[in-house]
This record gives C-alpha cells, sequence and structure tokens, in this order.
C-alpha cells in the first residue's frame, strides 16, 4: 500500500489541512517527524488515516469508558468517531488516495454532518466510502468497503495498528497479548493458517482410509463359496437336463412339421380359389365388344395419321387466304391515310416557299444598316465609357479641391508644433544618461556578482561538511551491524553442517528399521490372515494337490493344526511390534532432528539477507561517506574559520546592493525619459506622414482627372466615325442629345437582322428537304397503284389532309407488306389443290380395302366426317387407350401363369401328406383312413397337435430354467473364488494405506489442525525473533528475544545480567519502547501480504534521550534503503527535532481551538 494524499476538515483540532506524501520533502525522506504542542492533534493525523480506511481510531476503540454522551437532544456513544467532529461546525470528513497492495488506486472518505450543515443542527449518521479510481466504481456498504479494504491492504483495523500505525498505548500491545492473538497475526501476514486446514486434512483422510479397510473385510466375510461335492452334484444335473431337452426338442420338431404342413394345405385351397376368380374375370374383360371395339379404334387411328394431316394441311391454306385478303383490306385504309399525308406535305412546301419571300424582302430594305448593326456593341461600350468617364472627371475634381483645404489648415501647422516638442524631450534624455553611467562605474568597483559567488561557495561547503558528518557516524553504525550479522551467519552455518552429520547417521538407521518392520508385518499379517473365520473354513476344504484362493500356491502337504498356527501368529506379532517401536522411535528422533535443521537454515536464510542488506547498506555509506569527503577542499580552515568568511562576504554584498538599488532608480527614471521621447518622436512622424501621404493623393487625383477627360474625347471621336459610315439615316445629326436612347435603338435594330437572317437559311434548308421526300413518296405510291390497280380510282371519301412522322419510311413498310400478301395467297392456294387431289386418291383406295376387310362385319365409311371424329382424338388418348389394353392382355397371362404354378405346387404339397402323417403311426394299413377324409378332420387335428407342441414347448421352458440355475450358480461360485482372491489382495492394500496415513496423523493431524498450526506458527515466530534480534543488536546491546518453547510467551535474555531470562512486564519505559520497535520491524520484514510503504510512531520516543534515541533514528532510516518504507514519528521531543529536518509541524493558533498543518524540510 502506497500513500498519497490526506485530506483533513474539521476533525478535533485541525480546521482545515492537505498532506501530499508524493510532495517534497515527504516524497524523499527516510524519516519523517510529526511535531507539536501536547494537545495540538499530532494523533489526529493518525486517527484520519484509521478513519478513512476503517472507520475507526485506535484511542477510541482501545478505551475504556463506556456509556453516551448528549448532543443536541441526541445521544452518542463515547467511542463514536462522529464525535470528533469540531465543536460549532457544520460537516467534517477525511479522505485519503492510496495505491493498493493489489496496484488499484483508490480513494477512501468518512465524514459526518449535522442537519443541514448548520452548527445548531441534529448530528446525523457517519458516512462512509470507497472509490476505486481506476474503474471509477464506489462501495457504499460498510461491509462491502471492509472486504475490499483486506484486499487492498491485507489487513484488518487491529492488525494494522499493531504493524503499520503504532498508536499511542499500541507498542507494548504485541509483546504482551495472549499466544491466539499473536497467532492470528502471524498467520494474517504469513498464510500459515493453511497448516491448519491441511493438519485437519490429514486426520479426516485417516479416518477415511480405516473405513474403507474395515468395510473390505466385511466384503470378504459376507462371500460364500461351494465344495467339490457341492459342483459334482450339479454337473450330474446339468447332464441329466441336457438329455431330457434334446429329447423333447426332437419330439417338438416333429410336431411342428405337421402343424406347417395343415397351415399349408388352408393357405394352398384358399390360393387355387382366389386364382380361379382373377382367370375368369379377366378373361371376360378381354373379349368384351368395348375392348374389342377400342382396339378397332386404335388401328383406325394409326393408319390415318398421314391422311389426317394432309386434311389438317388443306384447312390450313384455306384459313391463310383468307386471313391475308383481310390483311390487304386493311392496308388499303392505311394507302388512303398516306395519299392524304402527301397533299399535307405538299401544303407545307409552298407555305415555307412564301415565308422565304417575305424574309428578303425584309433584308433588303435594311441593307444600308448592316454595317451599324455589326457594330452594335462596340457603339454601345463607348457610349457607356464616354458617359462614365465624364462623370467621374467631375466628381474627383470636387474631392481634389476638397483635401487641399484640409493639408493648409490642419495637418502642415500641426507637424511644425510636434517637431518643437520633439527637442525638449531630447535634451532631459542626454541628461538622464549622463547621471545612470556615473553610477554604474560606482558599482562596477564594487564586484557585486563576484561576492555573490563566494557566498554561495561558502555555503555549499558549510552543508558539505555537516553531510560529510553526519555520514561518517551512519558509517561506523553500518560497519557493526556488519561485522556483528557476519558472526551470527558463521555461527549458524557451523551449527547446520552439525546437525546434518547427525541427519545422515538417523536417517540410515531409520530406513534399516523400515525394511525389518515392514518385513514382519508381512509375516504376521500373513500369519493372521491364515487363521480368521473365512481362511478356516477355507482350509478345512483344502486337500492335497488343491489351489489356495489366497496365495494362488498348490498345496503339497497336509496342513499344520489349528494350534500350531494360532502360536506362530503371537510370535510373528510381537517380532513385529518390537520392530514398529524402534522404527517410530528412530523416525522421531529423526523428524525432530531434521525440524532443528530446517529451522536453522530458515534462520540463515533469514541472516543471509540481513547480512546481503548490512553489505549493501554499508557499501552505500561507504560510498556516500566517500563522496560527502571528496566535496570538501584540501587545506580549508575548518567550520569556524568558513562562518567568519561567510560573515564578511555577506556584509560586503549588503553594501553592494545598497548601490545597486540607487542605480536601478536611475536607470528606471532614464527608461522612462526614453519612453517620453519616443512617444514625441512617433508623433512627429506620424504628422509629417499625414502631410506626406496627403500630397501624394493630391498628385494622384489630379493625374486620374486628366486621363478620364482623354479617355471621354476618343470616346466622342470614336461615335462620330461610327455613325458617318451608317449614310444618310434620319437620327445622324441629333444622336448626341439622347444618347443613352440611340445605342439601346441600334442595339434593338441589330437584334431583329440577325434573328431574321438565321430563319432566312432555316427556312431555305426545311424547304430543300421538303422537296426532296415529296419526290420519293409519290414513287412509292405510284409503285403500290401497279401492285393493286384497284387502288388507283379515287376514293369515295374525301383524303385526311394530316401529318404522318416519317410518312416515306411508313409507305415503303406498306408496300413490302402488300408484296408479302399477295405472295402468301398464291402459294396457299396451290398447296391447298396439291392436298385435295392427295385425299381424294386416299380415301378411294383405303375405302375399297376396308369393303374386303369388313365382309362378314358391319361397312365402315371411310370419309372426310370419319377423318374428323379420329383427329379428334389426341396423341394421348390413343397411347392412353393403347396402354390399358396391354395392360389386359398381360394380366391374362399373369392369373393363367399364377393358375399353373398354384396347380404344380399343391400336387407337391399332397405328396409330404404320407411322410409327415403314417412315418412313425402304428395304425394298420387297412384301418387307415384316406386322404380326403383326414383333410375333412383337419381342424380337429390341428387342435391337438398344437396342444401337444404347447406341451413340450413348457417341459422345455422348464428344464431350461433348472439348467440356468444350475450353471448360474457354478458362475457364481467361480466369480466369488475370483473376487475373494483380489479382496484379499486389495484389503492387505487398503490397510498400508491406513497405517500410513495413522503415523502421518500421529505427527501432524488432528479433527481442528490446531497440531501442525502450532507446528507452522512456532517456525514463524522463531524467524520473527531472529529478525527482531537483528534490529535489537541496532537499539541495545543488552536484551536478546526468545521464546518460551511450546508456548508464544516472549522472554528475554539480559546480557548485563548473566543472560538470565526476564518477563518482558519488568522492563522500564524506554526499554520496553526499543523491544515492541524491534518486533514492529521484524513483522514488516516478514511479511507477505503487508506492502504499507510507511510506519506511524506514536509516541514512545520520550523514554529515550542521548545514545539509544540516535540509534533508533538511526535504525529506522535504514528501512528506507532496505524495503523503500517511510518512518512518520509522532512525538513532542525537542532533540528529535535537531535530528530529524524533514517535519509535519502542527501549530496551535487563537484560543488553541484550531491548528494548522506545515510541512518543512
Amino acid at each position: 500500500m502506497i500513500l498519497q494524499q490526506l485530506q483533513i476538515h474539521n476533525i478535533a483540532s485541525i480546521e482545515d489541512a492537505t498532506i501530499d506524501f508524493e510532495a517534497q520533502p515527504l516524497a524523499d525522506s527516510e524519516v519523517f517527524l510529526i511535531t507539536g504542542k501536547t494537545g495540538a492533534g499530532k494523533s489526529t493525523l493518525l486517527d484520519a488515516i484509521c478513519l478513512a480506511l476503517y472507520a475507526s481510531t485506535p484511542r477510541l476503540e482501545n478505551t475504556s469508558m463506556q456509556g453516551e454522551m448528549r448532543d443536541n437532544e441526541k445521544d452518542i456513544k463515547i467511542k463514536d468517531p462522529v464525535q470528533l467532529m469540531r465543536r460549532n461546525t457544520g460537516e467534517a470528513f477525511v479522505r485519503l488516495t492510496f495505491i493498493g497492495s493489489n496496484g488499484v488506486h483508490y480513494e477512501a472518505q468518512w465524514s459526518v454532518a449535522r442537519a443541514r450543515n448548520k452548527v445548531t443542527g441534529k448530528i446525523q449518521n457517519k458516512k462512509w466510502a470507497l472509490r476505486n479510481l481506476d474503474t471509477d466504481f464506489t462501495y457504499a456498504k460498510d461491509k462491502e468497503i471492509r472486504e475490499e479494504i483486506a484486499l487492498a491492504i491485507g489487513l484488518d483495523f487491529k492488525q494494522f495498528c499493531r504493524t503499520t500505525l503504532l498508536a499511542q498505548g499500541e507498542f507494548t500491545r504485541f509483546l504482551n497479548s495472549k499466544d491466539d492473538e499473536k497467532a492470528e497475526i502471524l498467520e494474517k501476514i504469513t498464510g500459515v493458517d493453511a497448516y491448519s486446514r491441511i493438519g485437519a486434512k490429514i486426520f479426516e483422510q485417516t479416518v477415511e482410509k480405516k473405513k474403507i479397510w474395515e468395510d473390505s473385510q466385511q466384503k470378504i466375510e459376507g462371500i460364500q463359496i461351494l465344495n467339490d461335492e457341492e459342483i459334482a452334484q450339479k454337473n450330474n444335473q446339468l447332464q441329466q437336463l441336457d438329455e431330457q431337452s434334446q429329447q423333447l426338442k426332437n419330439t417338438l420338431e416333429k410336431e411342428q412339421k405337421k402343424l406347417r404342413w395343415i397351415q399349408q394345405e388352408q393357405d394352398f385351397r384358399q390360393r387355387k380359389e382366389q386364382a380361379k376368380e382373377d382367370l375368369a374375370h379377366v378373361k371376360a374383360i378381354a373379349e368384351s365388344d368395348e375392348t374389342q371395339q377400342q382396339e378397332q379404334t386404335i388401328a383406325l387411328w394409326n393408319h390415318t395419321i398421314e391422311a389426317r394431316a394432309k386434311m389438317n394441311e388443306a384447312a390450313s391454306c384455306a384459313k391463310t387466304i383468307l386471313q391475308q385478303e383481310a390483311q390487304l383490306q386493311s392496308l388499303e385504309q392505311t394507302f388512303r391515310q398516306i395519299q392524304g399525308a402527301q397533299s399535307y406535305e405538299l401544303q407545307q412546301e409552298q407555305t415555307i416557299a412564301l415565308s422565304i419571300r417575305n424574309i428578303d424582302d425584309y433584308l433588303a430594305q435594311e441593307s444600308p444598316k448592316v454595317h451599324l448593326y455589326e457594330n452594335a456593341q462596340t457603339l454601345n461600350t463607348l457610349i457607356v465609357s464616354y458617359l462614365k468617364n465624364k462623370k467621374d472627371a467631375e466628381n474627383n475634381l470636387q474631392y481634389a479641391n476638397q483635401i487641399k483645404k484640409e493639408l493648409s489648415t490642419q495637418y502642415q501647422p500641426k507637424l511644425e508644433k510636434s517637431k518643437t516638442m520633439l527637442e525638449e524631450c531630447q535634451k532631459t534624455y542626454n541628461q538622464q544618461v549622463i547621471k545612470v553611467q556615473e553610477a554604474e562605474a560606482e558599482l562596477e568597483q564594487l564586484h557585486l556578482p563576484q561576492l555573490r559567488q563566494q557566498q554561495e561557495a561558502l555555503k555549499t561547503l558549510l552543508n558539505d561538511i555537516q553531510t560529510a558528518k553526519n555520514l561518517l557516524e551512519l558509517l561506523h553504525e553500518e560497519q557493526n551491524r556488519h561485522i556483528l550479522s557476519k558472526e551470527n551467519l558463521v555461527q549458524l552455518q557451523n551449527s547446520i553442517q552439525e546437525k546434518e552429520k547427525q541427519l545422515q547417521v538417523l536417517t540410515q538407521e531409520s530406513h534399516d528399521a523400515e525394511i525389518r518392520k515392514n518385513a514382519l508385518q508381512l509375516a504376521y499379517e500373513k500369519q493372521r490372515e491364515s487363521i480368521n473365520k473365512w481362511a478356516k473354513s477355507i482350509r478345512m476344504k483344502l486337500q492335497i494337490g488343491d489351489t489356495c484362493p489366497v496365495c494362488q500356491q498348490r498345496i503339497e502337504t497336509t496342513l499344520p493344526h489349528e494350534d500350531n498356527i494360532d502360536a506362530l501368529v503371537i510370535e510373528a506379532e510381537k517380532l513385529y511390534k518390537d520392530a514398529e517401536d524402534k522404527y517410530n522411535k528412530t523416525l522421531k528422533d529423526q523428524n525432530a532432528l531434521d525440524s532443528d535443521i530446517k529451522a536453522l537454515k530458515n534462520s540463515l536464510a533469514n541472516e543471509q539477507k540481513v547480512f546481503a542488506k548490512c553489505c549493501e547498506s554499508l557499501a552505500n555509506a561507504t560510498q556516500k561517506a566517500q563522496e560527502a569527503a571528496k566535496k570538501i577542499p584540501e587545506g580549508e580552515n575548518g567550520e569556524a574559520q568558513t562562518l567568519a568568511n561567510l560573515e564578511k562576504v555577506s556584509a560586503q554584498i549588503a553594501e553592494a546592493e545598497a548601490k545597486e538599488k540607487e542605480a536601478k532608480k536611475l536607470r528606471a527614471l532614464r527608461d522612462q525619459k526614453l519612453q517620453e521621447y519616443e512617444v514625441q518622436r512617433n508623433g512627429m512622424l506620424a504628422a509629417q506622414q499625414k502631410v506626406d501621404d496627403t500630397q501624394h493623393r493630391i498628385e494622384v487625383i489630379e493625374a486620374q482627372i486628366s486621363l478620364q477627360n482623354k479617355t471621354s474625347e476618343k470616346a466622342q471621336q470614336d461615335i462620330h466615325l461610327l455613325i458617318g459610315e451608317a449614310g444618310d439615316l434620319s437620327w445622324q445629326n441629333d444622336w448626341h442629345t439622347m444618347l443613352t436612347e440611340f445605342g439601346k435603338e441600334v442595339e434593338d435594330g441589330a437584334i431583329t437582322y440577325k434573328k431574321n437572317t438565321e430563319k432566312q437559311q432555316k427556312l431555305a434548308a426545311e424547304l430543300k428537304q421538303f422537296e426532296e421526300g415529296n419526290k420519293n413518296l409519290a414513287a412509292v405510291l405510284d409503285a403500290i397503284v401497279k401492285l393493286m390497280s384497284t387502288w388507283g380510282t379515287p376514293s369515295k371519301e374525301p383524303l385526311v389532309l394530316k401529318r404522318i412522322p416519317k410518312v416515306l419510311t411508313r409507305a415503303s413498310e406498306l408496300q413490302s407488306q402488300i408484296t408479302a400478301a399477295l405472295q402468301q395467297i398464291c402459294a396457299a392456294k396451290e398447296k391447298e389443290e396439291d392436298t385435295k387431289k392427295w385425299l381424294k386418291r386416299f380415301m378411294e383406295k383405303e375405302q375399297e380395302m376396308l369393303k374386303k376387310s369388313t365382309e362378314e362385319e358391319q361397312e365402315i365409311l371411310l370419309d372426310e366426317n370419319l377423318l374428323l371424329q379420329l383427329d379428334a382424338f389426341q396423341q394421348s388418348d390413343i397411347a392412353e387407350k393403347t396402354e390399358a389394353i396391354n395392360r389386359i392382355k398381360q394380366q391374362l397371362v399373369s392369373k393363367q401363369t399364377v393358375w399353373d404354378e398354384l396347380e404344380k405346387a399343391y400336387q407337391l404339397h399332397t405328396g409330404e401328406y404320407e411322410a409327415l402323417f403314417d412315418e412313425e403311426e402304428d395304425i394298420p394299413e387297412e384301418e387307415k383312413m384316406p386322404i380326403e377324409e383326414e383333410m375333412s378332420e383337419e381342424e380337429s387335428l390341428d387342435t391337438r397337435i398344437s396342444t401337444s407342441i404347447a406341451s413340450l414347448e413348457a417341459q422345455l421352458s422348464e428344464l431350461s430354467n433348472q439348467r440356468g440355475g444350475i450353471i448360474r450358480d457354478l458362475e457364481i461360485d467361480r466369480t466369488n473364488k475370483a473376487k475373494v482372491g483380489s479382496l484379499l489382495q486389495e484389503s492387505a492394500q487398503k490397510k498400508a494405506d491406513f497405517e500410513k496415513w495413522s503415523r502421518l496423523n500421529q505427527l501432524l493431524g488432528d479433527a481442528t489442525g490446531n497440531k501442525f498450526r502450532r507446528i507452522a506458527q512456532s517456525y514463524v515466530l522463531a524467524s520473527l525473533i531472529h529478525s527482531a534480534n537483528g534490529y535489537m543488536r541496532t537499539l541495545s546491546d543488552r536484551y536478546i528475544l526468545k521464546v518460551v518453547p511450546g508456548t508464544f510467551v516472549i522472554s528475554l535474555e539480559d546480557a548485563y545480567q548473566g543472560y538470565v531470562s526476564r518477563a518482558a512486564s519488568t522492563l522500564s519505559g524506554g526499554e520496553s519502547f526499543l523491544v515492541s520497535l524491534s518486533l514492529a520491524l521484524a513483522l514488516s520484514d516478514i511479511g507477505t501480504q503487508l506492502s504499507v510503504d510507511t510506519l506511524f510512531i506514536d509516541e514512545g520516543f520520550g523514554t529515550l534521550s542521548g545514545e539509544p534515541l540516535q540509534h533508533a533514528v538511526n535504525t529506522l532510516r535504514s528501512l528506507h534503503s532496505k524495503s523503500g518504507r517511510h518512518v512518520g514519528i509522532i512525538s513532542h521531543v525537542e532533540e528529535l527535532k535537531e535530528r530529524i529536518p524533514v517535519q509535519i509541524r502542527v501549530n496551535q493558533e487563537g484560543n488553541n481551538s484550531s491548528s494548522t498543518i506545515e510541512i518543512v524540510g
């Protein structure tokens, strides 16, 4: 956790304060002091931090006072932090920004207010919030805030106070706290609470393994197996059942064959009857009149396909002739429309010719004005130029006269006045420059810059001397720490080597003891297993030559008597117990020695870290001391002489600075006069510039007037020339009187002339097109009349004169349509005649053939009506009729085939009768019934055979069930025997697992996990005490911290009294402070979750003075180089103010009711 900024508003005596821990001088300080008078509010800073993080404070949490206080008719508990709000205020808050151990930026705020923020209002409940600055999420519920603070810092309020924020009264609390409280803090910091869970898990596993082993034993005792006599009896039963089953199966097969024959007989009769009916039905359909008529129609249709095609072709030709004749009648109407369009086009041609003659007359009349019309635009441009320049020249002349007047009456008099005032300012400035030069000459002789450099050099030298003295003291302390740490390191290494040699001897002894124990255990278990109830029952059944189900060995000799076996087991058990006791004792000694070695190695690792840090600190201190010594020049007269030189130089600087101040005033007056001179000079230059600009403007305007007059005269001359060339016109003499109207008239005339010229050209082109088109159209219409001569006669109805778009193209298309229609009519008439002749020949020939083939039947008349009737049938209709006839023929063949096959099959079936029913019958031949009579009794025979089959199947099922039961019993017996052998091996393995866990449980396990937890905590506490002793050696050489074996009680060995043990409660205030400080620093070293970058210590230093105080301060400074932590000391001890330059001063103001914060350094 890294503190960033703390804001306090109306908390206790502090009204408003902000402490930025990331700003200088706090950011780089190793140790800083929080100082002030008693009651000023020094501890309020720690209260503010705790309020923001935990909504509580150490002094309120630890107070023994009970009860409530009255505030504006509201009761407030003594321990409620809201009472920290300053009196006569309406609101109060603390706000702390920090970076958590999880790397997240937070802002924690605690606040309280009165109703409506008024001083007289009732005090409200506190508000507590924690904002994640990275995600901008705010936690507002107390439970959520405490959970997030635990993630961000890793400590609860009490642990934070005891390890990071050591408030008043908290210094000796960890030292004198109970064992459980110490254990809780150590667990939180180091994470050894996991060992509690491991110890409980070991106990749980041991109980589970024991239950598993006992369950396996019960399984073995619950399994039963068969002896050899019972197995032989069941095998004989199986053989008898198999013989009976085979006899019954043979009989059942014969009865089933008889039953199938009877069932087939019934089936044959039904099928034959059905086949006979189907054959007769199909024959009736095939021989019917309808079928015969269908066949005749199909034959005629197929024979007259070509004739019907010819008939249809003749009909198509007749239709074509009618269509084309109708088409020609329609085309005649189009022809008359085109004739009307031709008349319309001729009329348009005459109209255009008349328009062209009218335009020619107009152009001839306007020909004298053509030249003027062509230059109409130029004429208007000259008129505009003439009028504009004439007007501009008049305006400019008036403006020039006005400017000349302003020049003579305003600008020139002002210029003369400015020149006079400038000469006076020049004279005053020169006098002030001389005075400044004299004062600077006197100041230069005093050499002020050199004196200042000399003063800075003397100050730097004094600081370097003081720094070197401090660093030499620190170097001496680091050297002492380095020597002491090195001695501890050598001592620990020697102890570890000696313990490891002892461990090697014990390890070999333990290994040998374990081998002997395991061998005797195996022998004992085999002997014991041989005498249990189940083994005895097995052993009684075993004979020479059998295989043991336990060990799978063949029995070669007679087994020993049961009494002898019991004696062997007792002896084996005694040998096993002795070996087990010896192994356990050796293992216990080995574990104890191994634990000692691990503890020593942990201490060695910690001491190596301490030694490495000492080496690093010593190197840094040496380097800093050497660098500080280099900054002090050789041959200096010492600190006193340097101070005297500094005072002398400072006096000379004061004298020179007075001269410098006087010269500075003279320079300021000189600069003022210079500014006045510059103002006057700029005014004179501006007046001169104004005169010059005005004169230049007058010259420019006069030049413009001259140019405009010349341009106007030139435009007037050019207009005369254009009008003179226009001939004898009515407006030739008085044009200048209405110049604008004259220009407009000429421009309009030019436009009209141009439009008529363009129209003449367009009409001429149109006339040419009409002439060519009318000529071509007349040629096409003449050609049409040649094709249709009747169309040449004028129509009775008058022609409609109407324009037809693209009339020539339309007439050409009409000519093509008429030609095509005439050609199609001619071709259709020829084809129709040929087709009728072919049909006549075909029908005469086919009619003769039909008469010959139908002499005995009704005569068929083949004529056009019959062809029309046949042509009414579609191809699909004939195909459908043909398919129906073919299906009838196929059915007739199929039904006949079915009948023949059934007859053959029935003959074969009848031949099987005697083989089935007479083969094993004992009835005499003369008494046997004919087959027909037996068939009449088939119903009773069927019932008798079915009953026999059911009886046989029931007998077989019963025999099969009996046989299955015997086989199942034998299979179960084989499975049980194999299972017993496997279960015995599994039981032995499960017992071995249980015994391993049992030994581990004896060492580390219990139901609560406290056994393993206490072991782990003892190692952590030993490491803590070792680290604390390292700090204690730098604070005092009198005491060494120890832990009472088997407890968490911390005692001390007093070196001044022969290293006798003392209780912590017998220490003085100063001694207790030093011991508690060393423990707090050690806790910060071993903490894995604790990462607060600042350690606060509230009071306690009042019990120290002189050398112990210096040692304590130096030790706290060393924390920064080791772990980067800062230390804030809250104290009013004056000696600390001299030793610690960076200070947060809490100053009381006014009547001591409020305090302010001041950071110096």
